[in-house]
């Protein structure tokens, strides 16, 4: 035999199914072109062993060997040594970085499917439901994977025909509402924004006086074809959108999809545990997200194994023994266990040795929840001081102050980054880094200003503790922001009215901050502008009363 058949597998998993190959072949009996076969199979199964360092598999290798060993002997044919080879770790095969098994905090998309385990109950559970009602609500703490279910789990099944005709059905591309819902829900629907501008503006118009005609525009567009639309973040319908007259009739025109198309429509929503009470102030829309509601549970241990270990198979990655055990101990029960799970997996990939990742790699990264840690320290620690500045600006923006203690991740604009305190140039290019760092996400837009940045993903905020410190200590000062930001968010709302403005001590706290937005600013000035004009008022009241009260002194000092 030459050395080139002696190459080993890569795997047992392929040397068994080489094994059942030659069963399939053996019931015609055994001739010389199968015991050559098996002869090269022997060879190559031998030379396996110098890879196999799991006693478990060395002894199923060695046994399927000892078999083809027999028929040879048995048949009368040669018989090559089939004593498997002592393991030799210079043999391990060395894998591609374009082989990587994990995403890191990335979420999965439909191209990712292959990589995507861990939750087929709850795939199986969104699917099911979906053969008989026409609006999902897919509902789940920040971080616990409610876009990678849908896009890598629930569409590609349903797109593979696992419901009757599922495979013919239309799948349009994830659409997100952000600020303008009414357009992003239109363009999303027709596609090519760019030559169907003028189309979106004026249906969007339409739709704003008459919900109920986005079962016409779904008609022309699909005729009587099933459409499957996901609209993905769908708490930013209440939280981007700031004219409550455009979000009712947005949340119109989604029942009407659902409930006026002879279920040729199925909508599917994916949203924040943390916003559903925003949906308490629509009541007939209410009803029906609660009746669609389904709710993801955290991974279990048995899940979180498939996560760990079947993309790891399909490349022929091994883990030591006790490095899956240890990952699943430290992770399990955390909310966001999956993106935590994937960027802690992604990191011991990019420090495996060959095809393994040892309890050295594992100490090395940090384990399960300090891998995150790590890896965002490392990156602070590598810029000088005044990037260091910027980027802690550029975090605190992206986050919100909850009840207690409880910070969560917000999507802002880009140009919010951007105050008098920092420089432009300085934001940009830390924020560039920290986007190729895939520690903060951009969402890119046809207009520049509209771009979108937000802190990777929520387990970030949780797992960081530089951050955690950052946000404890101007706890103050972000509860006072948001506070700030509603206001102004509702001044807008109501046409800027005068009313809603500030004034007081309130006012006097934020109006020094250089960091605000746009729109906080503009709330800021027409709040100090009202204020002065307020006091001009009061002076020359008071200048006028006094004037009086001294004219009416000297009349009564003449009288006298």
């Amino acid at each position: 035999m030459t050395e080139s058949e002696k190459k080993s597998f890569l795997s047992v998993s392929e040397m068994r199914s080489a094994h059942a190959d030659l069963l399939r072949k053996s019931r015609s009996g055994l001739d010389e072109n199968l015991a050559q076969a098996i002869q090269k199979f022997i060879l190559r199964g031998a030379e396996t062993g110098k890879i196999l360092d799991d006693d478990v598999e060395r002894r199923a290798a060695q046994n399927l060997l000892d078999y083809w060993y027999t028929q040879l002997l048995t048949g009368g044919y040669q018989t090559p040594d089939a004593t498997l080879a002592v393991l030799d770790p210079e043999q391990f095969p060395d894998l591609s970085e374009v082989e990587a098994p994990y995403l890191g905090l990335d979420a999965f998309r439909a191209r990712h499917q292959a990589l995507f385990y861990g939750r087929d109950r709850l795939t199986s559970g969104v699917v099911g439901a979906l053969e008989n009602r026409s609006l999902m609500a897919v509902i789940g703490p920040s971080g616990s994977g409610k876009s990678s279910l849908v896009m890598a789990g629930v569409l590609p099944a349903l797109a593979s025909g696992v419901l009757p005709g599922s495979n013919s059905w239309v799948y349009l591309p994830r659409i997100v509402p952000g600020s303008e819902i009414l357009r992003s829900l239109l363009t999303g629907l027709r596609g090519d924004p760019k030559r169907a501008k003028e189309w979106v503006e004026r249906t969007a118009s339409e739709l704003l006086q008459n919900p109920d005609s986005i079962t016409h525009v779904v008609e022309k567009l699909y005729g009587d074809r099933t459409l499957v639309i996901l609209i993905d973040q769908f708490e930013e319908a209440f939280t981007l959108c700031l004219d409550v007259q455009k979000t009712a009739a947005y949340l119109k025109a989604i029942l009407a999809l659902t409930t006026g198309t002879e279920g040729r429509c199925k909508v599917i929503l994916t949203m924040r545990t943390d916003f559903e009470e925003h949906v308490a102030k629509y009541p007939e829309f209410q009803e029906a997200f609660e009746a669609a509601t389904f709710r993801l549970t955290p991974l279990t241990a048995r899940e979180m194994r498939d996560v760990i270990e079947k993309p790891a198979e399909r490349i022929n990655l091994k883990f030591e023994t006790g490095v899956v055990e240890a990952l699943i101990e430290d992770i399990l029960g955390e909310q966001a266990a999956l993106p935590l799970l994937q960027f802690s997996l992604l990191k011991l990939w990019e420090k495996r040795k060959r095809n393994r990742i040892t309890w050295e790699t594992y100490k090395q990264v940090g384990g399960g929840r300090r891998a995150l840690e790590i890896s965002a320290d490392q990156f602070y620690d590598s810029l000088i001081v005044e990037d260091q500045q910027a980027l802690k600006q550029i975090f605190l923006k992206m986050v919100t102050p909850g009840e207690g203690l409880e910070v969560t991740s917000k999507r802002i604009r880009r140009t919010e980054l951007y105050t008098r305190s920092v420089a432009s140039d300085r934001i940009v290019n830390v924020l560039d880094s920290l986007v190729e760092a895939r520690l903060v996400r951009l969402t890119p837009a046809e207009n520049q200003e509209d771009e979108q940045v937000e802190v990777a993903h929520e387990a970030l905020i949780r797992n960081w503790p530089t951050l955690i410190s950052w946000v404890e200590e101007a706890s103050v000062a972000l509860r006072r922001r948001k506070s700030l930001t509603l206001a102004a968010e509702e001044w807008q709302k109501l046409g800027q009215d005068p009313s809603a403005l500030w004034s007081g001590l309130q006012l006097m706290q934020v109006r020094e901050d250089e960091d605000l937005n746009p729109l906080e600013r503009l709330f800021v000035e027409a709040s100090l502008d009202k204020q002065k004009a307020e006091e001009a008022r009061e002076l020359a009241q008071a200048q006028a009363l006094a004037l009086e009260q001294e004219k009416r002194a000297e009349s009564e000092m003449l009288r006298a």
